[in-house]
């Protein structure tokens, strides 16, 4: 079995608004490669949720995704749009980092997606797994989308079992 690859391909902010009382406002739209480098095993993203950081750590907004399967072999392209509606930015020091890169004309972010994987081979042979890829630094410029540059992510996969906390990984 081999493990899948992502890479966040585009990215773009529309609707950007960081005020004075540190409420984000934000429209972000991101295109995730997923590729399935598995020579037998088609995989099946279930329960897919793309969320954004800004660089240090701090939650910005998520977006859940719908399903999608991609054949042994085979990649695809599919479009997050999360949006960051009146997020307060509580901590100081992180404020004044958006304020700056907001002047600097672009945002230093990280975009995880975490799903709960299945390979299966024509129907009879499954494996489930869940996984989390950290792409980072994704470079949003507000000026333009074509200086964008691809990030390939980082990623973790382990076997589902019942206790496991899927939210929390």
């Amino acid at each position: 079995m081999v493990f899948p690859s992502f890479s966040v391909e585009q990215g773009a902010i529309n609707e950007y608004k960081f005020n004075a009382t540190n409420h984000l406002n934000a429209k972000f739209i991101f295109i995730v490669h997923s590729q399935n480098n598995d020579p037998k095993y088609d995989i099946t993203y279930n329960k897919v949720v793309v969320s954004v950081y800004h660089l240090n750590g701090y939650s910005l907004t998520y977006e859940a995704e719908n399903p999608y399967t991609v054949h042994h072999r085979n990649s695809t392209f599919f479009t997050a749009h999360p949006v960051a509606h009146d997020v307060v930015v509580s901590d100081k020091g992180i404020a004044e980092e958006i304020r700056n890169e907001t002047m600097a004309g672009h945002l230093d972010l990280e975009v995880r997606v975490r799903v709960d994987v299945k390979y299966e081979v024509k129907g009879w042979k499954k494996k489930e797994y869940l996984l989390k890829a950290i792409c980072s630094p994704v470079v949003v410029n507000f000026t333009t989308w074509k200086t964008f540059n691809k990030t390939y992510c980082a990623l973790d996969m382990r076997p589902t079992t019942s206790q496991f906390n899927w939210m929390s990984y």
